[in-house]
């Protein structure tokens, strides 16, 4: 790998490191403009010529497993409803950075016929299966994670930018350099920053 590609890594990370030490705080006001230049990093380091190498999965084990993966899978409108309706009574009052709660608890499906309550599809057993606290309904992992979205939208959002982030340094450093992959990383970060701020001015709307 060329000299201008690893200096272009060392860079991403170093800001990459900013951007997560302000996410940790939940200084979310001051994120956007660290973000857009996490990505001007990246963009001008994917135009490199020794950019995004061909991988040889014999060699190198990719794609890695990433931090992210869990923000994969959505569900129906009508499903979410169902979610936002049962959100509030899930929802607590505590300090974020302190907060230790969750809407749910994670285990494994140890029984036949676990159905999610949400969207009704089958929990295999030995499948990861979560209950929730309020309502001691069984919850898939993919409307747990929305579940907790509603429930604990910021700390939700700066989870995700971490590990978006996080990957995304990943995809750029040795032995890797895909900065193309990296890019798709920051730029998914940047679209659940506008979407919280969203919520947020919607709130300010109604008050």
């Amino acid at each position: 790998m060329g000299a201008k590609e690893i200096a272009a890594a060392e860079a991403i990370e170093t800001k990459a490191k900013e951007v997560v030490k302000l996410v940790k705080k939940y200084r979310f006001h001051e994120l956007a403009p660290h973000v857009a230049q996490l990505k001007d990093l990246i963009e001008k380091a994917n135009k490199l010529p020794d950019a995004n190498p061909y991988i040889d999965p014999d060699e190198i084990e990719y794609p890695f497993e990433r931090q992210s993966a869990y923000l994969l899978g959505t569900k129906t409108k009508k499903v979410i409803a169902k979610i936002e309706e049962a959100a509030p009574a899930h929802a607590c009052s505590c300090d974020p950075t302190k907060c230790q709660c969750v809407a749910s608890e994670e285990g494994i499906a140890q029984v036949k016929g676990i159905r999610c309550y949400f969207c009704d599809e089958e929990i295999l057993v030995g499948n990861t299966v979560y209950t929730s606290d309020i309502l001691g309904e069984k919850i898939c992992p993919i409307c747990a994670r929305i579940l907790t979205e509603k429930v604990r939208l910021k700390e939700s959002v700066g989870y995700a930018v971490i590990n978006l982030v996080e990957d995304a340094v990943t995809e750029s450093n040795d032995p890797y350099y895909q900065f193309k992959e990296a890019l798709k990383l920051v730029e998914e970060s940047q679209k659940r920053l506008e979407e919280f701020r969203q919520v947020q001015r919607a709130k300010v709307a109604v008050r």
